[in-house]
């Protein structure tokens, strides 16, 4: 896959925690069509309408990248009680099926940075192609979440290949 560790970007992204995901996104963007784009999804902030979970897709071909992203944190903020900040995430895809499923995923403190030393990493993981069903997929344990949903301030990115209707 690609590394942040290369190329030009290497020292504009080593102290952000959002360069790592940034690179990425802009890698799928650049191979992919953008086709649709949810911003509904997860809780809102009561003083806004704002939403806390986002997800991008891009398509070539048979191949389907999703990006979700949770803009949620934990604990209290602006009068309001965020809990754990776990954010249910339940997609409806235009695929029953895939034959594999990849995720590339942020793990780390959404605090921290990586200036000193790299505190927020992008972790690689497949995920057993059975946790799509009939075009329904939930981030949860099994499929690199948490039992909450996604977790608090981070950034996934599925990649479905082989999908089938």
């Amino acid at each position: 896959m690609c590394s942040t560790r290369s190329g030009p970007k290497r020292h504009f992204l080593r102290g952000r925690i959002t360069g790592s995901f940034i690179f990425l996104r802009d890698f799928f963007r650049s191979s992919c069509s953008f086709f649709t784009r949810a911003a509904r999804g997860g809780s809102k902030a009561e003083t806004r309408e704002v939403p806390l979970v986002k997800c991008y897709a891009f398509r070539d071909g048979d191949r389907y990248a999703i990006a979700v992203l949770s803009l949620k944190l934990d604990g209290k903020h602006n009068g309001q009680d965020f809990g754990d900040g776990y954010s249910p995430v339940k997609l409806r895809l235009p695929f029953a099926s895939a034959r594999t499923i990849h995720l590339t995923k942020l793990v780390g403190d959404p605090r921290d940075n990586n200036r000193e030393r790299e505190k927020v990493k992008l972790v690689e993981q497949s995920v057993p192609a059975s946790a799509l069903r009939a075009g329904v997929f939930q981030i949860d344990q099994a499929t690199g979440g948490g039992k909450g949903g996604i977790p608090p301030g981070t950034a996934f990115i599925y990649v479905f290949e082989g999908a089938r209707p």
